[in-house]
């Protein structure tokens, strides 16, 4: 079987092509989970493609905690979108099942609008060979969808990778799903402040996760009005991949409560070196 990241790439194109709306999902977030429930999935950390009916879907990442961030592909409508779908996963023997909703870290189900906020009601599935997990998701008044996660070699993504600082602190032409474009410089601590053409000030952080894997955890806070959503502060994963010798920056954060969630997508912009002192002198 050949792999590639093409939905990485699918992904990365749609956001910065603009061509997805601000995300919402229903629903606070409800009180935590079951403590002597089944154990966090551990076990099935890393990337992978998501699949239906065989065709990808988009990426899912499963953290060392047993959190899933998958962003996912939806071609139903007239325009490609993106839908975010993040939560917890539980592994007990061979089956792997979603977090209820109502849990603090309930697998939660991120619509694009005008499709309205919806949420995730059940996911469940087992581990299949060659480590990947089939299973259902069921989103609440919405559909039901057969997924396969394939793994990603570590050749395609290189995930057991240790993800740097210094590979982050570069300067980024990105685009939120908010609205906002944003040109930015992450400076070698992982911080980044901006504003936005529009005159939203926006700060962020974007550091290496301490599982030594190739995942930075990210951090996007809106100041005041005229943001468009002033006051937000938002919390993911983010990843750098390189398709073509240029370096995609693609990342998905939620708010605090789970209501809302957006997606970030920008390419490597460094500027370009400055002339020799000899040359700047003619």
């Amino acid at each position: 079987m050949t792999f590639s990241l093409t939905p990485f790439h699918a992904l990365w194109r749609l956001a910065a092509a603009g061509l997805i709306a601000s995300l919402a999902a229903c629903g606070g977030g409800g009180g935590g989970g079951d403590p002597d429930g089944p154990a966090a999935a551990t076990g099935l950390q890393g990337v992978y493609d998501v699949q239906k009916a065989g065709v990808s879907q988009g990426l899912a990442f499963v953290l060392e905690d047993g959190t899933l961030w998958s962003l996912l592909i939806d071609e139903s409508g007239e325009s490609p979108r993106v839908e975010v779908l993040q939560g917890g996963l539980t592994l007990e023997g061979s089956t792997v099942a979603g977090l209820p909703s109502e849990a603090e870290q309930g697998l939660r189900f991120f619509a694009p609008a005008p499709a309205g906020p919806t949420r995730v009601s059940a996911f469940r599935g087992s581990r299949v060979g060659g480590g990947g997990f089939d299973g259902t998701l069921s989103i609440q008044a919405l559909r039901e969808d057969a997924l396969s996660f394939v793994p990603v070699p570590n050749s395609v993504f290189p995930y057991r990778t240790a993800a740097t600082a210094t590979a982050m602190a570069t300067r980024w032409d990105a685009v939120l799903t908010t609205g906002e474009t944003l040109v930015f410089t992450v400076a070698v601590d992982g911080s980044f402040e901006v504003e936005s053409p529009g005159g939203c000030a926006i700060r962020g952080t974007l550091v290496p996760r301490a599982n030594g894997r190739n995942v930075y955890n990210a951090t996007v806070s809106f100041g005041p009005a005229p943001c468009l959503t002033p006051g937000l502060v938002a919390r993911g994963i983010a990843l750098i991949q390189t398709e073509d010798g240029q370096r995609l920056l693609l990342g998905g954060m939620t708010s605090a409560d789970r209501d809302f969630a957006l997606v970030l997508s920008g390419f490597e912009s460094p500027l370009p070196p400055a002339p020799p002192a000899s040359a700047a002198a003619r």
